[in-house]
């Protein structure tokens, strides 16, 4: 139970940080993409101690017909709100399978390799990722025959709070 403990404080300061940190969307082009989301970071929940908070998401971007299709790991913003149904957490974006649209940021400084285990030290600074082996994505329910490309460096979007919305057909 300690190290579970030490592990949820360091991975809020961790994606606190990365929030405080997060780009200024009225300095970088915002793009509309699309796409199915598939997965959602297993700690999502546990990591809202500043405002605003974030839900991680792995989205399956359309592309153009005969091209392979593409995953970005999306950040969306939200701020916790205790009058809310589960403090305001996003939630409809990861009850299923689901296809949005999105108002996004593109920062290809932030593309990183998705990991299989949630990074995890103990006490002394020791690695103990292996040793947790805490999964680090979550397939969401209609998304089970996908596969989450652990080692694979995907494009990083961000999303301001409520620029999404379930997508329709045109």
């Amino acid at each position: 139970m300690r190290k579970f403990s030490l592990l949820v404080v360091v991975l809020l300061l961790v994606f606190g940080v990365s929030l405080t940190y997060a780009q200024n969307p009225k300095t970088k082009q915002k793009e509309k993409i699309v796409g199915t989301v598939i997965a959602q970071y297993s700690m999502n929940a546990l990591l809202c101690a500043y405002h605003p908070c974030a839900v991680w998401l792995l989205v399956r971007l359309d592309q153009n017909k005969g091209k392979e299709s593409l995953l970005a790991k999306v950040q969306v913003e939200y701020f916790p709100n205790d009058s809310l149904r589960n403090r305001g957490f996003p939630e409809n974006l990861v009850d299923k399978a689901r296809k949005w649209k999105f108002t996004a940021v593109r920062d290809a400084s932030r593309d990183t390799a998705i990991e299989k285990y949630v990074n995890s030290v103990d006490t002394t600074g020791k690695n103990i990722t292996e040793e947790i082996a805490t999964p680090a994505w979550i397939l969401l329910p209609g998304a089970e025959n996908e596969k989450i490309p652990v080692g694979e460096t995907l494009p990083y979007y961000f999303v301001k709070m409520g620029n999404y919305k379930k997508y329709k057909k045109q």
